[in-house]
């Protein structure tokens, strides 16, 4: 009856999958001809390394978030590799409009000022607490202006068909492994349409890009981060369910819409069928059987983190350092000393010959071009370390990474996870159809798969 039952499953995600693939243009949100467009000047090219290279911001970041103001073939045929920094400036803000423009303030359709969870806290300093936290989403919801839908080649942001909640402060857009903690929080604050938008706003990931990557914009869909899809969807289907066969958590205008969770898991599976392939495909290592690992095939730097990246680059002995980055940015511990791999075979003495050179390079290459109180603070740094921080912090420098040689139990751990949220997801669709007898687990087919 297993045997019977897994041969079924895999009949009918081949089926979603083929009927996936054989979609028209109109269903995929992001598509790659749009995407090619936006990163000629967002994820390389001449724009992308002169803006940064200048350094007329403060933070990388600023410059790929800004939206352009014509189409990216006029922008770069209005480039000279010739500019002065003066002539630079006034090129972006002739081109280029202020970041974070393309998205507007708004209040979630499902937001109250006091969700059910304050009725169950009797402490009074812990509900204000946590009314104040629930005041928070109305500071980092956000609905996409119009006009990223009219002009998408212009926005490094990827489009949304719902609404997003973003981490905050420079971070403009959403964030894959981010989203898992928000979604929780949305589905405690009875937000749970809000979460559902969230997650399928990821499953449109998907859709186009065979896998939810880093964060919303263009130059992020080179990685992806650690895979908690399959239990966001698991997450907001049991908000869902509960909410659907409990008449204390039921408005009037939800109750024509008891079955509208099923619809939202059946689109759902094939698409995180697709994302579990892309992790165990794309990112596949064999040790000792078929893991996962983090990993990233760029050539250059990350476009939000270029200087920094050009910097790491130039102390750097590793040809693939720029793929290492971004393998690092991939894990959402950017960056970690787990993932860097110590050059124990120096001595002391070359370390601090190392140490010599890499403040020569910088200075020459990247700190000549920062403005005077950074160069204040690093000259200060510098004088204040001693040799012993000295070799203790270039043993364990950045540009040391080496991401791919480590394959994560945390990675793979979380993938486990994934296929038995994904198993109890399936299970739940085929008990709604009657498809299953009570006394069938596919946990335990998922145990005996694995």
């Amino acid at each position: 009856r297993k045997m019977l039952l897994f041969i079924m499953n895999i009949a009918l995600v081949l089926f979603g999958v083929i009927s996936l693939r054989l979609t028209t243009a109109d269903d995929v949100l992001n598509d790659a001809e749009t995407i090619s467009r936006i990163c000629s000047v967002f994820c390389s090219g001449p724009i992308l390394e002169g803006v940064q290279m200048a350094q007329i911001f403060d933070d990388s970041k600023t410059f790929v978030d800004m939206p352009l103001l014509v189409d990216p073939e006029d922008a770069l045929a209005a480039w000279s590799s010739t500019f002065t920094i003066t002539e630079i400036e006034n090129f972006v803000s002739t081109y280029f409009s202020d970041p974070g423009s393309e998205l507007i303030s708004a209040v979630p359709k499902d937001w109250k000022e006091e969700p059910y969870i304050l009725s169950k806290i009797t402490n009074n300093t812990w509900s204000k607490f946590a009314y104040d936290l629930n005041q928070i989403w109305l500071t980092l919801y956000r609905e996409m202006d119009t006009s990223v839908f009219n002009n998408p080649q212009r926005y490094s942001i990827l489009r949304r068909r719902n609404g997003l909640v973003l981490p905050g402060g420079r971070f403009r857009e959403t964030y894959y492994w981010d989203s898992y903690w928000i979604i929780r929080g949305l589905i405690i604050c009875d937000m749970k349409d809000t979460a559902q938008g969230v997650v399928q706003n990821l499953l449109d990931d998907v859709n186009d890009f065979g896998f939810v990557p880093n964060g919303g914009r263009a130059y992020y869909t080179n990685r992806s981060q650690p895979p908690f899809l399959s239990l966001m969807v698991k997450d907001v289907t049991k908000a869902q369910v509960i909410s659907s066969t409990s008449p204390n958590d039921k408005d009037d205008d939800d109750k024509d819409d008891d079955n509208d969770w099923l619809s939202f898991l059946s689109n759902a599976l094939p698409l995180l069928e697709i994302e579990l392939s892309f992790w165990e495909n794309q990112r596949n290592v064999k040790v000792c059987g078929n893991l996962s690992q983090y990993y990233s095939d760029s050539t250059q730097p990350r476009p939000e983190s270029y200087v920094e990246d050009v910097a790491t680059a130039e102390t750097s002995i590793h040809e693939d350092i720029y793929s290492q980055l971004c393998a690092g940015a991939e894990t959402g511990w950017d960056f970690s000393s787990r993932w860097i791999i110590p050059d124990t075979d120096q001595t002391t003495s070359s370390i601090q010959t190392k140490h010599s050179t890499h403040k020569k390079t910088i200075k020459k290459k990247i700190l000549n071009k920062l403005n005077k109180k950074m160069e204040h603070e690093n000259k200060v740094k510098e004088e204040e370390e001693d040799d012993d921080d000295i070799i203790s912090s270039l043993y364990f420098e950045l540009s040391n990474i080496s991401t791919s040689s480590i394959v994560p139990i945390d990675l793979n751990s979380i993938l486990y996870r994934s296929q038995l949220a994904l198993a109890w997801l399936y299970e739940l669709k085929a008990r709604q159809e009657g498809g299953v007898d009570d006394n069938h687990s596919y946990e335990e087919d998922v145990e005996t798969w694995l």
